[in-house]
């Protein structure tokens, strides 16, 4: 019976150890699971923020794009009025033997007047 005794009683210290053990392991996940809700928390607060800096560019981006529409539409009006100002095929020939022709002349009145020598 003495060893009875003695049995129960190293198995009553072992279930007291295993109990004291299984508290601070419960103590540590309380801790643990508290430092990860405060964690979850402060994440939640940052992506809260990053979320708002995220609108503030998608605003910012939107108001970029319709200043690049404008200057775009620009750009096309520009172009088109320099294209519709250009010379035609036809008019830089025009010019160049007008040209040629008002020289000729000036060069056959000034020698018509006495202005130039006559031809050899």
């Amino acid at each position: 019976m003495a060893d009875l005794e003695s049995r129960v009683a190293v198995l009553e210290e072992t279930a007291a150890s295993t109990k004291a053990a299984l508290e601070r392991i419960e103590r540590r996940l309380d801790t643990s699971v508290s430092e990860l809700r405060a964690e979850m928390g402060g994440l939640r607060a940052e992506m809260g923020g990053l979320r708002a800096e995220m609108g503030g560019l998608d605003a910012r981006l939107r108001q970029l794009e319709v200043s690049v529409a404008a200057v775009d539409a620009k750009f096309d009006l520009l172009t088109t009025q320099i294209v519709a100002k250009l010379p035609s095929w036809w008019q830089m020939p025009a010019v160049i033997a007008a040209t040629i022709a008002v020289l000729v002349v000036l060069a056959a009145f000034a020698q018509h007047i006495g202005l130039l020598p006559p031809p050899r």
